[in-house]
């Protein structure tokens, strides 16, 4: 009688991206690292209150924006051994609060920073119809695999 063969997890090595799968690299730390948009002007010190650029397109890359007083943060700037004051272009590390950070397929295309629910088992804008049950982090498009903080929590 032949040995069974151990079961493999499809992402046990961070290869590829599985509807369902956590993003651990996020999830452990409560760190997202992105870069601050060139369109950011003037300096901003760790501690500074930023959100997800609605304007980023690109799938899997982060980018934030400095979020003003009256606008929700997804999360602030901390400091890195390299520096503590940051301008459009720095790469930069945002502690956030807020559950795991789930992978699910985009039903069409959505902003960063969008609350998002699901419809058919697919992401969704949250709406009246369809609650909110986290944050988009990346850029969605259409059959996209990306990324939601479950339960996210604003600064």
């Amino acid at each position: 009688m032949a040995a069974a063969l151990p079961q493999m997890y499809p992402d046990q090595f961070s290869q590829s991206s599985v509807v369902g799968s956590q993003d651990l690299r996020i999830m452990d730390s409560k760190v997202m690292s992105g870069v601050l948009a060139a369109s950011v002007t003037g300096n901003l010190i760790a501690g500074s209150r930023v959100k997800f650029d609605s304007a980023n397109t690109q799938a899997g890359k982060l980018v934030f924006v400095a979020a003003a007083d009256n606008e929700t943060a997804h999360g602030v700037i901390i400091k890195t051994a390299q520096k503590t004051q940051f301008t459009g272009g720095d790469m930069i590390e945002v502690a956030y609060s807020g559950g795991p950070v789930v992978y699910f397929c985009a039903s069409t295309t959505i902003a960063p920073g969008t609350g998002v629910g699901q419809a058919t088992g697919f992401l969704v804008a949250a709406d009246g119809t369809h609650s909110t049950m986290g944050l988009l982090i990346d850029a969605a498009v259409e059959s996209a695999m990306v990324r939601v903080i479950i339960g996210h929590v604003a600064c």
